[in-house]
C-alpha cells in the first residue's frame, strides 16, 4: 500500500459519528456548529426529539425501544453519549421516597428501571462492535447497584471514571 493508499484510510478512520441517547442534541450539535472534520454529529434520541414519522423518541414504548436498537445497529455510530434520567437513583429521589405514594414510586421506579436496561443493552451493543460508550449518571446514584449496570462494568473493555459534571 503507498502512502496515498494509507493517508485515505487514516483518514477515513478518523472520521467518527458521535450519537445521544435520553439527550437532546447537545454533543452532536456542537459538532454540528464547529463543522469538525474528524467527527460527525449521529443521532440524538429524546423526547424532545422525534422520529421519522414525526413521534418523539419515547423509550416507555417497546416499539419506539426497539426502533432505536435497529437505528443504533444501522448506524454504528463510534461513540454514544447516554444520559438517562437518573431522578428515580438520585440521593434526592431516595430522600423524597418517605413523602411519596408507595405504589406511585414503584411504577416510576420499574419505568426506570425499563429505562436502565435499554441504554445497558446498547451499550453493550457498542462494546461488541468494538466501539465506545459514556453514561452519564451521579457517582452516587442507587443505579450502580443495578444487575444490568453491573454486568457492564465487569465487561474487560468497560473502565468506571467519576467526573464532577453536575451543575
Amino acid at each position: 500500500m503507498g502512502i496515498r493508499d494509507s493517508q485515505r484510510g487514516a483518514t477515513a478512520a478518523g472520521r467518527r459519528i458521535i450519537s445521544e441517547m435520553y439527550s437532546p442534541p447537545r454533543v452532536t450539535a456542537e459538532l454540528q456548529r464547529m463543522k469538525h472534520t474528524h467527527l460527525l454529529p449521529g443521532f440524538a434520541l429524546d423526547l424532545t426529539t422525534n422520529d421519522e414519522d414525526g413521534n418523539p423518541w419515547d423509550f416507555n414504548c417497546p416499539r419506539q425501544r426497539q426502533k432505536a436498537r435497529k437505528f443504533r445497529a444501522e448506524t454504528k455510530p463510534y461513540f454514544v453519549v447516554g444520559s438517562p434520567c437518573c431522578t428515580m437513583y438520585s440521593t434526592f429521589g431516595y430522600i423524597n421516597a418517605t413523602r411519596q405514594d408507595p405504589e406511585v414510586r414503584r411504577r416510576a421506579l420499574l419505568k426506570a428501571d425499563v429505562h436502565m436496561r435499554f441504554v445497558m443493552e446498547l451499550y453493550e451493543e457498542q462494546v461488541k462492535d468494538g466501539h465506545y460508550f459514556l453514561h452519564e449518571h451521579p457517582a452516587w446514584a442507587t443505579s450502580w447497584q443495578l444487575g444490568c449496570v453491573k454486568k457492564i462494568l465487569a465487561m474487560d473493555q468497560v473502565d468506571g471514571v467519576i467526573g464532577d459534571q453536575c451543575q
